[in-house]
């Protein structure tokens, strides 16, 4: 999927196995939709999809990565704080 890296690539949270594309018209229905695994297309066990007006890739973000980056977020600013405080 040359348009993932054009967008900037995958987040080291993002769950691509878990790759929605939703198709929009011209009037803002969902006309279709696909689930895909970019991991199988990257490594080109899957056929890569060319991407029209109209398309929407979602790439969820792992639950349990998103979780694990937030406490280590929150653990380096507690220590900060806990540190400016002494």
């Amino acid at each position: 999927m040359s348009d993932v890296a054009a967008a900037g690539g995958l987040t080291h949270v993002a769950k691509p196995a878990r790759t929605i594309i939703r198709h929009i018209n011209e009037k803002g229905q969902e006309t279709a939709f696909a689930f895909v695994d970019i991991n199988k297309v990257m490594k080109g066990k899957a056929k890569d999809l060319t991407l029209m007006e109209g398309d929407v890739v979602m790439i969820p973000s792992s639950t349990l990565e998103t979780y694990l980056q937030a406490m280590a977020t929150t653990g380096i600013t507690s220590s900060v704080m806990i540190l400016g405080r002494l």
